[in-house]
C-alpha cells in the first residue's frame, strides 16, 4: 500500500510523531489533524477515508458524519488510547500495527458498501 492517504478530523495534537511515522512505514499517509470547521470535503473526498475524533463534541461529529456519508467517504471514530472498560472496543489511533490494521480493514470493507465494484 502506498501513498494510501487518510485524513485526520481532531483538535490539534492527536497524532504524535511516532504515530505518524509508524503509519507511513505502513504506507498511509494522516493527513491533518484538520479542525472540523476548516475541513475541505473537495479534498476529503480524493482520499483514502477519515478518521475523526471520538472527543469532538457530539453535534460536530453529527454533522460531519452525514456530511461524509452522502460524500460516500469511508469515515470511522478513533480515541487514542483504549481504556474503556466495556465490551465494546473503539477504534485506536496509535502505533500499533493490529490497531493500524483494524481501522484499515474496517475502512475499506466501508469503502466496499460505499462502492461495490472498486476492487481493493
Amino acid at each position: 500500500m502506498q501513498n494510501f492517504e487518510l485524513i485526520v478530523i481532531a483538535s490539534p495534537g492527536i497524532v504524535s510523531d511516532d504515530v505518524r511515522r509508524a503509519w507511513h512505514r505502513a504506507g498511509v499517509i494522516l493527513t491533518g489533524p484538520v479542525e472540523p470547521d476548516l475541513v475541505d470535503f473537495e479534498v476529503v473526498r480524493r482520499t483514502g477515508g477519515v478518521l475523526m475524533d471520538l472527543s469532538l463534541d457530539s453535534a460536530t461529529l453529527f454533522t460531519l458524519s452525514e456530511r461524509l456519508m452522502s460524500l460516500k467517504v469511508p469515515f470511522l471514530f478513533v480515541v487514542t488510547s483504549d481504556e474503556t472498560r466495556s465490551a465494546v472496543h473503539p477504534f485506536v489511533l496509535s502505533e500499533d500495527g493490529e490497531a493500524r490494521d483494524a481501522i484499515l480493514d474496517a475502512l475499506a470493507r466501508e469503502a466496499e458498501e460505499y462502492h461495490p465494484n472498486i476492487l481493493h
